[in-house]
């Protein structure tokens, strides 16, 4: 039995990772802007990073520095303190942790 708990904890730790070197590896977004007729409207992004440990946030920050680099002032990131911030986990339907929510800005 805990021969089979440690395989299955090793088997989800590799699979985060993968995960995360997918995420960290995949194109920035490009050009924040959308092109109505002839006219060109910028867009402003908020990024919500819900986070209950300090682990959490360390697996979202590179993504979250490297949008914020390449968009500077078009993207404000905030971080959540799940625990913290209840009314704002029920408010945003947050099931898990950690969640990145975007959200267009005017």
């Amino acid at each position: 039995m805990s021969l089979q708990l440690s395989l299955f904890a090793r088997l989800g730790r590799l699979f985060v990772e993968k995960q995360r070197e997918r995420a960290l590896a995949a194109p920035a977004m490009h050009g924040i802007a959308a092109i109505q007729g002839e006219n060109v409207r910028l867009h402003f992004v908020r990024i919500l990073a819900f986070s209950t440990c300090k682990q959490s946030h360390q697996l979202q920050a590179p993504a979250l520095q490297r949008e914020k680099q390449i968009h500077g002032k078009h993207v404000t990131v905030v971080e959540v303190d799940a625990v913290d911030a209840p009314e704002r986990v029920q408010r945003e339907h947050v099931l898990t942790v950690p969640t990145i929510e975007i959200l267009e800005t005017s």
